[in-house]
């Protein structure tokens, strides 16, 4: 990875706010990489002391991330929050409803707890187009 997009990485976290995350998903660590998009997600930076707290959410087709929760024993995710802002989170912390019914989305929130690997452009599309995506009925009831 390039210097400048590790400074800028690094410079994110400089800044508390609330930051866009235009692209994410929940995948599989190993491969053949299965995963689900997420919706509507947004990335909170808060200090607290001396601490950076980081913490996310977006929404979820909530039987998706059930069924990637029961079949895999460990998850990750891969957000793009725009031009050199691409980042690879190692088993974040998920939380989400379970809601068992196949037309239902809500709010997930998420953690970061091992990493938050910067990625390259290159990296993340050929992450993303190994992902075999989940789908789900199109009819779906957004509960918040």
């Amino acid at each position: 990875m390039e210097e400048r997009e590790r400074n800028k990485a690094q410079e994110m976290f400089v800044r508390t706010g609330t930051y866009i995350i235009e692209e994410a998903y929940v995948v599989t660590a190993d491969r053949p990489r299965s995963g689900i998009a997420l919706r509507d997600a947004f990335l909170d930076v808060e200090k607290e002391g001396n601490r950076t707290i980081v913490h996310g959410r977006a929404t979820v087709h909530n039987l998706s991330l059930v069924q990637l929760l029961e079949d895999y024993e460990r998850l990750d995710m891969v957000i793009n929050m725009g031009e050199g802002f691409k980042f690879y989170l190692r088993e974040p912390i998920i939380q989400a409803g379970k809601v068992f019914s196949p037309k239902v989305e809500s709010t997930m929130r998420f953690i970061p707890t091992d990493s938050f690997d910067p990625m390259t452009e290159e990296e993340y599309l050929e992450l993303i187009d190994s992902i075999a995506l989940l789908r789900h009925d199109q009819d779906v009831v957004a509960t918040y």
